[in-house]
């Protein structure tokens, strides 16, 4: 047993809520960068009559804070990657008491580190995802990268501007952990005759600690998965979404879940934590995956084989070609 941590609100990512120029910063170096690159990021690619004196001093202001580290002693072109800590404080701030009081809460916490702090994790904010949002199966902005960029004073450029980034990592960590909790049980679970991974999720927890690195268990791992599993699942989604009823498709998300193989080794432990946190609110509803379900039993679907590379990148635009 552990105690709730004594800085889960001092040190954490609702903190920056207030401060749009901090919660902005914090997020372009999510994906670790240098400053020039993060410039470039802010302003939607323009590097040039753009206002730099509020990147750098808020930097430097979340340097102090201990919200931004160094990741190489670099003369010049010095990268810089946002810590991880004040994420994990935000989703331990929604467990309830119980969970630190479970057996196994150092270990999830210890590997709650290491998911977040991982390339699949932080991935989610490289460039292309500001760029190109990752958008539902209507083609809408998926709510957490929705509305990202503003248009400057004099109109000549665009400028990353977050006022409610904790709102938008919970919704994202939400999603993740719903639908890698269906497809990791739900959907695994039904294809155990197929399937070589016995590994329950303390093994998972403890091999993750042992690698210290998720990119690389999951690179270890995902060629265990059965190979019709995800192209069925990917399928079922397309059929479901010509009628938003059963909910929108987050669609890139699935791709990077299904690609990397990581949803099938996300540990449930992970899932149930982040399912405790809120999304974004007027937000469409999640897939239906009991549905989901249903109809990988009725096989009242076609497969498509090039689902999970065109379909999920969104190439289909709209829904008359869905």
């Amino acid at each position: 047993m552990i105690t709730r941590p004594h800085n889960i609100q001092e040190f954490n990512i609702s903190n920056l809520d207030d401060d749009w120029k901090q919660a902005t910063v914090y997020a372009a170096f999510l994906s670790p960068k240098t400053p020039q690159q993060a410039l470039k990021l802010i302003y939607h690619g323009a590097t040039t009559g753009v206002s730099e004196n509020w990147v750098i001093n808020t930097r430097r202001k979340l340097i102090e804070m201990g919200y931004i580290t160094k990741v190489d002693d670099e003369e010049s072109n010095t990268l810089y990657k946002s810590d991880i800590g004040p994420i994990v404080n935000l989703i331990l701030s929604h467990q309830k008491d119980n969970f630190f009081k479970e057996k196994a809460a150092n270990k999830i916490i210890k590997s709650l580190l290491i998911f977040l702090n991982s390339q699949w994790f932080r991935d989610f904010y490289k460039e292309e995802y500001f760029y190109s949002p990752i958008r539902h199966s209507d083609m809408t902005e998926y709510g957490p990268y929705a509305n990202f960029y503003i248009k400057t004073p004099s109109g000549l450029n665009q400028k990353l501007e977050i006022k409610n980034l904790s709102q938008r990592i919970s919704h994202l960590l939400y999603d993740i952990g719903y639908y890698s909790h269906n497809i990791r049980w739900d959907m695994l679970y039904r294809f155990r005759e197929d399937w070589d991974i016995g590994d329950s999720d303390l093994v998972l927890l403890e091999e993750m600690i042992l690698l210290s690195d998720f990119d690389l268990l999951i690179d270890h791992n995902k060629m265990n998965v059965p190979s019709n599993l995800l192209l069925q699942i990917c399928s079922i989604i397309k059929f479901l979404t010509k009628d938003g009823f059963y909910g929108k498709a987050p669609l890139q998300l699935f791709q990077k879940l299904f690609q990397s193989g990581a949803g099938c080794f996300i540990p449930t432990n992970f899932s149930l934590m982040f399912r405790l946190m809120p999304r974004l609110p007027d937000s469409p509803e999640y897939l239906d995956f009991g549905f989901i379900r249903k109809m990988m039993y009725s096989q009242r679907y076609r497969i498509d084989p090039n689902c999970i590379t065109h379909y999920l990148s969104g190439a289909q635009l709209g829904k008359d070609n869905l």
